[in-house]
């Protein structure tokens, strides 16, 4: 009969861990529902990012006597934060 009532405790905990777990996979589906599109999406602007990145780089290359501290700076910036996307981005798939 104990067993019987472990077994009854047993089996209340591992319902009340699913009902804990359900809405979060819920949540979890719901967010990477789009998640291909969006891949995709991100995957075909890319090159474009990189040949505007090629372009301003050029410009840079031959007008950088001509361009003010504060737009260095800024590019400066720009240039930190898409290396931190591309590292959480290359982390992120290494991971899946």
């Amino acid at each position: 009969m104990a067993e019987l009532v472990g077994l009854a405790a047993s089996i209340v905990g591992l319902a009340g861990a699913a009902a804990t777990v359900s809405p979060t996979l819920y949540d979890f589906v719901g967010t990477v529902r789009y998640a291909k599109e969006e891949l995709n999406a991100l995957a075909i602007e890319a090159p474009d990012f990189s040949t505007v990145l090629d372009h301003l780089s050029a410009v840079l290359n031959q007008n950088g006597d001509c361009i003010i501290s504060k737009t260095v700076e800024t590019i400066d910036t720009l240039i930190k934060r898409c290396e931190r996307l591309l590292e959480e981005f290359s982390l992120t798939i290494d991971i899946v």
